[in-house]
């Protein structure tokens, strides 16, 4: 259990990417074609407000809250959602705060929203231009401004959906947007089609809908909406729904344990693994579409459902004298929203441990002593943030990837996240870790110390949340079978 500890893991911020984009995807939404209104009353949106519960696995997680305005400009739109869940025993409250203001025809004009879980919060507050979304994300103590181009002026999926009830849901209806989500700050293309009437019953009501379902990045949401535009059920994968509910319902507590994400998901295997001892691993996937994820290239290498991993031999002549120079790296030397690299303090604390030292690989390995080291193993819901984990100490996998990725970028050798699983005590568990090049990409674990990481981490995607989000297709369905160990 120990090492469990240690490893929750991928699965804390894939869980709660995947429940944010359930509840997310009501927020800023690029439309495939301009929104406009027509003047009859019929089309325009009423003031109003909706409370839902959240459920997972069909135990009570929380609840959310939904309002929406008319204003002298155009619209605001607020939501806010508290989930209380647990990894291993662990339990946390997690809070979300989202507004937004639009014009009359639904283009975003600002938006601000908050997420915290403990000690550890993250905010980011926008101003749309024209096409660009200019920001402000505050982590760790510090404030970024950034610039987002898209195609289309933004509007809000959240309203669409009022107009969408006004003109008619009719069966086979298809509609396809690009989303931008503040949470993983990208882009992704989204598929609505109205699938047809279904009748919902909750707690022994019945309310006549329209099933409509939404597809990005492999992964499937479905949405019941009534006659008056208003969410009914909502479902994502994982296990999370929510649930149409009185304020009173909805605000009330579940008893006993708050669900726990990683003990709920853990993948079972035929036989146990004695990874200490192995250079390879050959395992078959099952239950899942693989295509689209990195199962193939370096250590790892894919035939159909059959994967081979090995394990990285490293020479004492694998390094460099840094900063590495080599064209082609910049994308994993550079600092992003979430990887400060040029921050003060990653910077600073960059040159307090490697001091003098030059020598790439020794620089990796102090670098990873340290923050194995001095950073606690605490299971975290949060965005992984580098300057927040400096500013706290503590984290999960998700957290020691960010923050060792950034110090290594910051002493000038190229770095990137990764996530998949890993196996510990049985079972596999979503995890994250980074690699870094050393003359070719080694596998290193700051969560477990391990470099090269041992060969039951099975990466499935590179990159940072807005990639990571891609695990949430496989969650719940991948089955492992164990076929050599060697």
């Amino acid at each position: 259990m120990r090492n469990v500890k240690k490893i929750a893991s991928a699965l804390v911020i894939v869980a709660w990417i995947g429940m944010m984009g359930l509840l997310v995807k009501k927020t800023l939404v690029v439309p495939a074609q301009p929104v406009t209104h027509q003047k009859s009353a019929g089309t325009e949106i009423e003031a109003g407000e909706e409370w839902a519960g959240i459920y997972f696995k069909e135990k009570k997680a929380g609840y959310t809250f939904s309002r929406r305005e008319i204003t002298a400009a155009g619209y605001h739109f607020a939501e806010e959602a508290v989930m209380d869940l647990s990894m291993l025993d662990v339990p946390q409250r997690i809070t979300t705060a989202i507004n937004a203001d639009t014009d009359k025809n639904l283009v975003l004009r600002s938006f601000n929203f908050k997420i915290q879980a403990g000690i550890i919060s993250f905010s980011a507050s926008g101003e749309v231009s024209g096409t660009t979304v200019h920001m402000k994300l505050s982590t760790g103590g510090t404030v970024q401004e950034t610039k987002i181009a898209l195609e289309e002026a933004p509007c809000l999926e959240g309203s669409l959906r009022f107009v969408m009830a006004r003109e008619g849901l009719s069966s086979g209806k298809k509609i396809a947007r690009t989303v931008f989500d503040p949470f993983t700050m990208s882009n992704r293309k989204i598929i609505a089609q109205v699938e047809g009437p279904e009748v919902v019953i909750i707690k022994g009501k019945k309310y006549p809908c329209v099933r409509i379902k939404e597809s990005f990045s492999g992964i499937t949401v479905y949405s019941w909406i009534d006659e008056n535009g208003e969410t009914v059920k909502e479902q994502s994968p994982m296990g999370f729904i929510l649930v149409k509910e009185s304020k009173e319902a909805a605000t009330a507590g579940s008893t006993g344990k708050p669900p726990d994400i990683i003990a709920a998901t853990g993948i079972p295997v035929n036989r146990p693994v004695d990874k200490e001892r192995m250079a390879h691993l050959r395992v078959r996937l099952e239950n899942v579409a693989l295509d689209g994820f990195v199962l193939h290239g370096g250590r790892q290498s894919r035939h159909n459902d059959i994967l081979d991993i090995q394990l990285e031999t490293i020479q004492d002549t694998q390094t460099f004298i840094v900063p590495f120079r080599q064209a082609g790296f910049q994308e994993y030397l550079s600092a992003s929203p979430f990887i400060q690299s040029d921050s003060i303090g990653v910077t600073g604390q960059m040159k307090t441990i490697i001091g003098n030292e030059r020598d790439a690989q020794k620089i990796v390995k102090k670098l990873l002593e340290w923050v194995y080291v001095h950073i606690e193993k605490i299971p975290t819901f949060s965005i992984p943030s580098a300057v927040e984990v400096l500013r706290t100490m503590r984290g999960d996998c998700n957290e020691h990837a960010v923050l060792f990725a950034a110090l290594c970028r910051a002493a000038g050798i190229p770095a990137k996240t990764c996530a998949g699983i890993v196996y510990v005590n049985g079972k596999f568990y979503y995890h994250a870790w980074v690699e870094v090049y050393l003359n070719a990409w080694v596998t290193v674990d700051p969560a477990l110390n391990q470099f090269p990481a041992d060969v039951t981490h099975i990466k499935f995607v590179e990159g940072e949340i807005d990639r990571q989000l891609e695990l949430v297709r496989i969650v719940g369905k991948l089955s492992i079978e164990v076929l050599e160990c060697s």
